[in-house]
């Protein structure tokens, strides 16, 4: 049962899944990206710890094949990692699927936020004020999405156009696919447009909701989740792999953006990771501060 307390702080959902083949051999569906070690601590341990909120609020949805080494990192950070905070995925179906089975667990009251477990971001600090942000739309009943102010051009990317401002952002006006070298340069000139993350912060009623909308397939087949999730491999086999993206945010109206204004970057491919520093020696963090009140 959670309290009213429990209640004024969002349930975080990070998402370690994916096959890792477009890293291969350093990354594999084995040894996922997730685990790969940037600045002494691995991807994972840099997600799980970056959100100032309890551990005990955060949950991780990854492979079953690899639950070992996903607890093993884990417990290296916090000692006191529990299994019921460990979701595991049969089969890869992408993001829809696996919010769904993130938000099956939680509260219909509870506020969400979907992290996926391979990006670098940095600072800590201003990431938490743009999640703050970002929980005061979703408490409004927006479907939040973190952007990124575009620093240049990329083509890797899925872009976001604003709309209306509203308090702590704006109405997303629509998504926009990876886009070529020249459109791209115009959604940059503009300045109507910010990289899309892949952060979803959101009400879960309101994510319910949606996908009864506008992916009812997934919501039909999460209703006979037994609750030992016994059945999970059934439901996840005959589930077609869909992003969250398409399955309900260039559907849904009630998309709205909020912008984050550090360093961020998708390790999705050869060219990102090499940019990146690996194992620099630096300190590591000292674990998840609590330094906001949501």
């Amino acid at each position: 049962m959670h309290t009213s307390k429990d209640r004024a702080e969002p349930k975080v959902i990070i998402l370690a899944g994916g096959a890792g083949r477009r890293l291969w051999p350093l990354s594999s569906p084995q040894y996922p990206k997730y685990l790969m070690e940037f600045e002494g601590r691995t991807l994972l341990q840099q997600a799980y710890t970056r959100v100032d909120i309890p551990d005990e609020n955060k949950y991780i949805i990854g492979a079953g094949n690899v639950a070992v080494l996903i607890k093993r990192d884990l417990l290296e950070i916090n000692n006191n990692f529990s299994d019921k905070n460990l979701l595991l995925e049969p089969l890869s179906k992408n993001t829809a699927p696996a919010a769904a089975l993130g938000i099956s667990i939680l509260d219909k009251e509870d506020i969400a936020v979907i992290l996926p477990a391979d990006h670098i971001i940095k600072p800590s600090d201003e990431f938490n004020r743009s999640l703050r942000d970002a929980v005061k739309l979703a408490a409004k009943g927006h479907i939040a999405v973190i952007g990124i102010n575009p620093e240049h051009p990329a083509t890797g990317y899925g872009y976001i156009k604003k709309g209306e401002e509203l308090d702590s952002g704006w109405k997303v006006v629509e998504f926009k696919e990876k886009p070529d070298a020249k459109t791209a340069q115009e959604y940059l000139k503009s300045g109507n447009y910010l990289w899309n993350a892949g952060i979803y912060v959101f009400n879960v009623s309101v994510m319910r909701e949606e996908m009864d909308r506008y992916a009812g397939y997934i919501s039909r087949a999460f209703s006979e989740l037994k609750a030992d999730r016994s059945n999970l491999k059934e439901i996840y086999k005959n589930m077609p792999g869909i992003s969250i993206d398409y399955a309900v945010m260039e559907k849904t109206d009630r998309a709205a953006v909020t912008a984050f204004k550090g360093y961020w970057k998708d390790l999705g491919s050869w060219k990102t990771v090499k940019e990146e520093p690996r194992n620099s020696g630096e300190e590591k963090s000292k674990g998840d501060v609590r330094k906001n009140e949501w």
